[in-house]
């Protein structure tokens, strides 16, 4: 196993406007790829399915709304890696509270901090994951969908504490999902460099 990162990008893709004015905003006008995702704690990976990006998430007794879409990608080596879609979640009366104290800008260096430490995490999640396919699995759906659910999983892991960190940091409450259906891997030359922000 290859232990250096030799590739790796990850794009903040500014679909949605910024976080003080996300609250009126709706993402199924401006993300292409989309996916369905119940409420859940922190802990657990929701069920994906359906065509539409959900719009909230429960975390901690808080009600947290979409505010940012990520995409990047990593390689574990020449040929493995993965790439997929970041959901960001963030409380909407933390966005007012600091907007008030803080301004507007305030939240450029928190999109690059939550930035560079989901992109840490989701190099970490690739490099830990076996990416090849399962003999044992049903189908290739079956065998794309274990990958990506153990991939899902140890980014959630790898991500928690920077998050728990952040909030401490900022006083800003925010969640980041990896939208397991938007994953895409590569086994025979890794190309998760190779990010285009949508049109």
């Amino acid at each position: 196993m290859i232990s250096v990162f030799r590739c790796f990008a990850f794009a903040l893709l500014f679909f949605l406007a910024s976080c003080a004015s996300q609250q009126n905003k709706d993402p199924q006008e401006t993300v292409t790829e989309q996916t369905q995702e119940t409420d859940t704690a922190s802990d657990t990976l929701p069920s994906q399915s359906g065509n539409t990006l959900p719009h909230s998430k429960n975390k901690n007794g808080l009600t947290l709304s979409l505010v940012r879409v990520m995409e990047g990608g990593a390689c574990k080596d020449d040929d493995h890696g993965a790439r997929g879609v970041f959901l960001v979640y963030a409380n909407p009366a933390d966005v007012k509270r600091i907007k008030a104290e803080q301004g507007d800008a305030v939240f450029s260096e928190f999109e690059k901090e939550i930035q560079d430490f989901s992109l840490l995490s989701f190099q970490k999640a690739v490099v830990n994951s076996d990416l090849a396919i399962d003999p044992f699995a049903l189908d290739s759906n079956d065998a794309q969908r274990k990958v990506a659910n153990d991939l899902a999983r140890k980014f959630k892991a790898h991500v928690a504490k920077s998050i728990d960190a952040f909030i401490g940091e900022t006083g800003l409450n925010i969640d980041i999902e990896p939208l397991r259906r938007s994953f895409i891997f590569y086994t025979d030359g890794c190309e998760a460099t190779h990010l285009h922000d949508n049109p």
